[in-house]
C-alpha cells in the first residue's frame, strides 16, 4: 500500500517588528495569508526543508532554530497531514513573491496581523503566541552525542 501521509513544514520569521507572510494563490488557502513553508522532500531533514521552502517562496534566506509547533490533521482514514513549524532567524534577502505558489510576500506588524481577516487561523494563533512569549521551543541538540553512531543522518530536538 502506498504511503499517502504528508509531512510539511512552516517557518515563523519575526524580523524588524514584522512577521513574514505569503498570500497563497492556489488550493484550499487561495488568497489567504499564511507563514511560508511546504512539503518535505524524500530524505530531507526538516530544518533544511523549511529553510529551502521559505527561500523558494519568498527570496529570504533564513536559519531554522527551534520547533515551536506540531499540527496533525487526518485528511482521510488513510492519510495524515503532519505540519512542523520552526522559528526562523533572518539571514538576508528582500521579500519577493515566487509568482507561482503565492501572489504576494510581506512583513506585517502584530497589530496588522490581529486585524487581518484573510489569514489562516493557525498562522494567527502562532503569531499571537509568539507575541505573548507563549510558544514552547524544542531546540536542536548540538551539545551532546546523539544516540546513534550515524550522526550525519540524525537530528534531535529537545
Amino acid at each position: 500500500m502506498k504511503n499517502s501521509n504528508f509531512i510539511g513544514v512552516g517557518g515563523l520569521l519575526y524580523y524588524n517588528n514584522g512577521y513574514l507572510l505569503v498570500r497563497h494563490s492556489y488550493g484550499e488557502y487561495n488568497n489567504m495569508w499564511i507563514i511560508p513553508g511546504g512539503h518535505v522532500n524524500s530524505g530531507e531533514h526538516l530544518h533544511k526543508a523549511v529553510e529551502r521552502e521559505v527561500y523558494e517562496e519568498t527570496g529570504v534566506s533564513t536559519t531554522a532554530t527551534n520547533i515551536v509547533a506540531v499540527r496533525s490533521r487526518q485528511r482521510s482514514t488513510k492519510s495524515l497531514d503532519c505540519y512542523i513549524v520552526f522559528l526562523l532567524t533572518y539571514n538576508c534577502g528582500n521579500p519577493t513573491s515566487d509568482g507561482f505558489e503565492n501572489s504576494a510576500v510581506e512583513f506585517f506588524t502584530y497589530k496588522e496581523v490581529v486585524r487581518m481577516e484573510n489569514i489562516i487561523p493557525l498562522t494567527k494563533i502562532l503569531i499571537q503566541q509568539h507575541h505573548e512569549s507563549k510558544l514552547n521551543n524544542l531546540q536542536k541538540v548540538t551539545s551532546q552525542e546523539p544516540y546513534t553512531n550515524d550522526n550525519s543522518k540524525l537530528t534531535l530536538y529537545l
